[in-house]
């Protein structure tokens, strides 16, 4: 028979220390991240390093992908926090949102609040993971509904753009431009890198990062 362990009440104060702390740990990923951040935009590694990433191996021994992993994941909690008020679970590592990235900002809400809901607490990276991925396929097939919808017109004829702006009956204002085969190839591998949900969202983000 296993002994019977009586558990000892924490006082007021206690407890009031012990939530303190777990927040400190909970949060432990996104304040490196901060951190990070601020030394990179501020270039406060120039006293010791020529780049940010010799600083951040010698300094703390992140690699690459991890200082980005951190920094990424900053954003990606700020845009949770403006989750509906019933959704005041947050996430506890920089794992758990990592999948998030590949999603635009409102998706990245709804994903957190469905992995939430699922996992009824803190989901763990499997979950979001999953919850992602069910996204990203029924995004999918809308894209490929959409595509098909610009193909045809009103009248059932099959639709030709003109490289330029050119106006699409049903959809908009679209932006079609003519490229070779080897920089289609080189969106595509862009956009699979990245891991976004269509091609047009890797190459507005191509364009951002060259602001």
């Amino acid at each position: 028979m296993s002994a019977i362990t009586i558990l000892e009440p924490l006082t007021f104060e206690e407890e009031s220390e012990r939530l303190r702390l777990e927040r400190q740990v909970e949060r432990a990923f996104y304040q490196a991240g901060l951190a990070l951040k601020a030394l990179r935009d501020q270039q406060l590694y120039r006293a010791t390093h020529h780049n940010f990433k010799d600083y951040c191996k010698e300094r703390f021994g992140f690699g690459k992908s991890a200082v980005y992993y951190l920094i990424s994941a900053v954003d990606i909690v700020d845009n949770l926090k403006k989750c509906p008020p019933l959704v005041d679970t947050f996430p506890t590592s920089e794992r758990q949102v990592r999948s998030l990235k590949q999603l635009e900002a409102s998706q990245q809400r709804k994903a957190w609040a469905e992995a939430v809901e699922k996992a009824k607490g803190v989901p763990t990276a499997k979950i979001v993971e999953e919850v992602v991925n069910q996204l990203k396929n029924k995004s999918n097939d809308s894209n490929k509904d959409l595509e098909k919808q610009r193909m045809v017109d009103k009248n059932g004829k099959v639709s030709t753009l003109s490289e330029g702006i050119n106006y699409v009956p049903g959809v908009g204002i679209e932006w079609y431009i003519r490229v070779d085969e080897e920089t289609c190839n080189k969106l595509n591998r862009y956009a699979e890198k990245i891991g976004t949900v269509t091609l047009g969202s890797a190459i507005s983000l191509l364009l951002e990062s060259l602001d």
